[in-house]
């Protein structure tokens, strides 16, 4: 770590001499911001709010996948856009031209967004209007192009909604992104070059093939999309069967016997959360039952959140309810999604908790393959041993 630091420290005197280094956004702040944006309800009968809010989303993603200044984002235009390599060509000062590379989410929720402007009816030709637009009432039927003060007021009423009480601009996004790709590299050079930066190098050519062929490989190493890799990993996870490290969750909301919500099952993917934080760690996976059956989560993305049956919509509420009722930080846990035989699933990865986690004042721990409740006797003993003399 301290390696790492010494070399954000180099970079940035590289850049600025003695100015203070910029002060970095912490995940979890990232990750609440994205979730706001994620988490405004759906506007389907108010076309403006809705278009707005697809808008949003794929903003944020984008900065935060690209390390783009909000200048960048909003010239651009759909010619810029690169479907075949999910980048695009951005403009940045002095004319400077450079290619930056989406994830997959951030790809997908762009294309979301685009394909709800039914652009095609505007009479101008696709590859002239912007790919981030105004959608306010003064702009009537025209596509005109976001401005970099409403990014800002966009980002500043997320972060209040998302209750960040650290002061973030859409330039943290920018931070962000040079710290991961820094830590992906080791290379302060490359971390310039995709930002766009003055390069302190006078031969070094931005647009050369080999160069650009580095960055978009630079970029899948930092943001590459694992899922062939995870889906292999979930396979054989699942084929190995429960133990003390796994356990399967047929659904968080929808009881596929009763046909009916249920909220007991949600509270029984808590009672095995705080269970593996009380112990040492371990992956939840639902949509699969306790023989080991894929079964899916179509049913339980509807039960879960009805107006927005997807991902999205699932991870907030998974999100909400180990906030709410457990009261732990994100960065205890991970919410991971892939398929298993066609259908999808959800993994809860959870990482061992530094404190005692309770449950409705219930302290539950893994014991084998199962979880258990402790009586208060047991618990203060269990407690004494695992932590030592913790509150």
């Amino acid at each position: 770590m301290a390696d790492f630091e010494q070399m954000m420290e180099v970079f940035h005197r590289i850049r600025h001499g003695s100015r203070p280094l910029p002060k970095l956004p912490p995940d979890e702040a990232v990750i609440a911001l994205l979730g706001a944006a994620h988490n405004v309800k759906p506007q389907p009968k108010k076309p403006r709010l809705e278009l707005a809010r697809l808008r949003n989303i794929a903003m944020l993603e984008a900065l935060r996948t690209t390390g783009m200044r909000v200048g960048e984002l909003v010239k651009m235009k759909r010619d810029d856009l690169d479907p075949r390599n999910h980048a695009a060509r951005v403009t940045g000062k002095g004319n400077k031209q450079r290619m930056v590379y989406f994830d997959d989410k951030a790809w997908q929720a762009i294309q979301e967004y685009l394909s709800a402007r039914n652009d095609g009816e505007r009479g101008r030709a696709l590859y002239q209007l912007p790919v981030f637009a105004r959608h306010d009432r003064r702009v009537s039927n025209k596509t005109l192009s976001l401005t970099t003060d409403t990014v800002r007021l966009v980002f500043n009423q997320l972060a209040r909604d998302a209750q960040i009480e650290i002061t973030m601009t859409p330039h943290s996004l920018r931070h962000a992104f040079a710290t991961r790709v820094l830590g992906a590299t080791g290379n302060p050079a490359v971390v310039q070059d995709m930002l766009g930066l003055s390069s302190p190098i006078p031969t070094r050519v931005y647009t050369n093939t080999s160069t650009a062929k580095q960055m978009r490989d630079v970029h899948r190493t930092a943001f590459g999309d694992r899922s062939k890799d995870i889906a292999q990993e979930l396979a054989e996870i699942i084929s190995k069967g429960e133990n003390d490290l796994v356990e399967f969750k047929v659904a968080a909301r929808w009881n596929p016997h009763t046909r009916k919500k249920d909220d007991s099952l949600k509270d029984n993917i808590l009672q095995a959360v705080a269970a593996f934080m009380n112990r040492d760690g371990g992956t939840i996976i639902i949509g699969v039952n306790d023989k080991g059956v894929v079964v899916g989560l179509e049913e339980d993305y509807a039960a879960a959140d009805p107006q927005k049956c997807n991902r999205d919509g699932y991870e907030m509420f998974l999100r909400n309810a180990i906030s709410d009722r457990l009261g732990v930080d994100s960065v205890l846990y991970k919410v991971l999604f892939n398929q298993s035989n066609d259908k999808e699933v959800c993994q809860l990865k959870i990482e061992p908790a530094s404190l005692p986690i309770y449950l409705d004042d219930d302290l539950y721990i893994r014991d084998g393959n199962k979880k258990r409740k402790l009586k208060v006797k047991d618990a203060i003993s269990y407690i004494k041993e695992h932590w030592g003399d913790s509150p």
